[in-house]
């Protein structure tokens, strides 16, 4: 658990348990697999198939605890415990906003990415784990969720059978709860719901089960991008492509409301990070500008690229950020940093 995350497009993560099994080439490098096979917590892996994950002891009682400081000013960062702090002033004593009449106070709902240290839809997890997950998410009703997965299509399966658990175990509010989910009644107002894409291949396999799946708001994780993504044709619902001639169009028929409204992007870290062009990130920047989808760069990796006439490509120069993460140091079209409206 991390209240304050060092991810920039979150302010805090909730692991519920730790652990994954990889299943495609964005999982190559994965972070969360190196940090578990350092062996911090028990000296077993939890990664692959077949591997155990380990179950968190304090998530249960941490979420609770950020959603009963749910308001999170923008200018310091500091948590307020609720809507009424907003017309007084940020609690923190020392935040621009309180120091200088001319900074006005600014403030968002709490955002919880879940998980950063497995998938939430991995069929591995033992199913009262998703349950017990579920049915925290539900009760923590007043900051917003960020789930991520490379799994969309095992939604319908998971939920049912964590449908299925609560039910047989006489706990009928989540059972009612995924019901009025799974059949678009009562949609979570809070959830934005992403997955992970870090090719064309992964967009076009990935991405219609995504939209298949009922949220208030569906978003990419184009990150570690590993090649280009043409994401335009997901951004615009049925609605908006009359007159759009592309191949990628024909899975997401029938879906007439449902587009993709956040692409976070950014290029892979780490000692063996593979190369991101940055005409990649360009691209994503542009479609989403043009077509009206909120687009967050997150960072330009440990190897950014960019095109040269005499070698094809060269180093993106004047990055010393050993992950490209500064933004002061990218060119002026990538600082963009949104999130959807209304999160």
């Amino acid at each position: 658990m991390a209240e304050q995350s060092k991810i920039s497009w979150t302010d805090s993560t909730v692991n519920f348990w730790e652990g994954c099994a990889k299943v495609s080439a964005g999982c190559a490098n994965c972070y969360a697999a190196a940090r578990d096979a350092r062996q911090l917590i028990e000296k077993v892996s939890h990664w692959g198939k077949g591997a155990p994950r380990r179950k968190s002891k304090s998530s249960v009682k941490d979420a609770p605890a950020m959603n009963r400081k749910p308001i999170i000013c923008d200018h310091c960062g500091t948590a307020q415990r609720g809507a009424v702090t907003m017309a007084e002033g940020c609690e923190n004593p020392d935040c621009p906003s309180n120091l200088h009449e001319h900074i006005q106070g600014s403030y968002h709902r709490r955002r919880i990415f879940s998980l950063s240290l497995g998938d939430w839809l991995d069929d591995e997890v033992p199913i009262e784990w998703l349950v017990e997950m579920l049915d925290t998410i539900r009760q923590c009703d007043q900051v917003t969720w960020i789930l991520c997965t490379k799994r969309p299509h095992l939604f319908w399966t998971r939920t049912e059978l964590a449908q299925d658990y609560d039910f047989d175990h006489g706990k009928r509010e989540l059972c009612g709860w995924l019901r009025d989910w799974r059949q678009r009644t009562a949609i979570p107002a809070n959830i934005i719901l992403l997955t992970s894409v870090e090719n064309q291949e992964a967009a076009d396999r990935r991405i219609p089960e995504l939209l298949k799946i009922p949220a208030a708001c569906h978003g990419l994780s184009l990150e570690p991008l590993l090649g280009p993504v043409n994401v335009a044709p997901f951004i615009l619902s049925d609605r908006d492509k009359a007159g759009f001639d592309n191949q990628f169009l024909e899975p997401l028929e029938g879906f007439n409301d449902l587009k993709i409204k956040w692409c976070i992007a950014g290029g892979e870290s780490g000692s063996n990070a593979r190369p991101c062009e940055i005409d990649w990130l360009k691209t994503i920047v542009m479609d989403c500008a043009e077509y009206g989808c909120a687009c967050f760069i997150k960072q330009l990796g440990a190897a950014p690229i960019e095109p040269d006439p005499e070698h094809d490509w060269r180093p993106v120069p004047n990055i010393r950020d050993k992950k490209g993460g500064d933004p002061a140091e990218w060119p002026a079209h990538l600082r963009v940093q949104e999130w959807p409206k209304g999160f």
